[in-house]
């Protein structure tokens, strides 16, 4: 029987004013109807940030500081992935020249609920994220490391595999540590949008 899912996505601009110029949260979620609740359920949540990186050098503000007034892991990010304080596309230029990512969009949490796994949830959601977050020329970022309620757990190699496999699945590179990238232009809309519409039959 296939899950009937509904997906819900709200982007609004960063609560401090100071940032809100540059920075846009993300938050979206997929339900699902329980027969036996009577009501909807939630079955996975995700979170993140869309930071204009472009419009910030502009500005001159100084993008280790607009990291480290956000969520922890995004400036631990920056200090992975990103060269001389720049990120770069995964993939070259028209000419094969790097090309300097003018935004980042970073996945602070993927959750899809245990009993729900496997059944391709995780995608949709990433899937749907990429229909409502302008990716155009921006580094896609994100942890690979299982989250858990038990603060201090350790989480096992088999957890840690499952969900990287999960992102390389999806597209995504290592880039160092538990961190991994993936260039916003090569996600599901973005692609969709440069493909030649299909040719009518004649």
């Amino acid at each position: 029987m296939t899950l009937e899912l509904e997906y819900e996505f709200l982007i609004k601009p960063d609560i401090n004013p100071e940032l809100s110029h540059y920075v846009l949260e993300f938050s979206g979620m997929a339900m699902t109807w329980d027969d036996e609740l009577g009501e909807d359920i939630r079955v996975a949540t995700m979170r993140g940030h869309r930071i204009d990186l472009a419009l910030a050098r502009h500005d001159g503000v100084v993008i280790k500081d607009l990291f480290e007034s956000l969520y922890p892991d995004i400036l631990e990010f920056e200090l992975t992935a990103f060269h001389e304080d720049t990120c770069w596309l995964t993939e070259p230029g028209p000419k094969g020249d790097p090309v300097e990512c003018k935004c980042l969009v970073y996945i602070d949490e993927l959750i899809v609920n245990p009993e729900f796994r496997r059944k391709g949830i995780g995608t949709g959601m990433m899937k749907r994220m990429t229909e409502v977050v302008d990716l155009e020329d921006c580094l896609v970022g994100l942890k690979a490391f299982p989250l858990s309620n038990e603060y201090g757990r350790k989480r096992s190699p088999e957890e840690l595999q499952r969900l990287r496999a999960f992102y390389h699945k999806l597209g995504f590179v290592h880039a160092g540590k538990h961190f991994y990238e993936k260039d916003g232009n090569k996600c599901y809309a973005p692609r969709k949008r440069r493909e030649p519409p299909a040719k009518k039959p004649a």
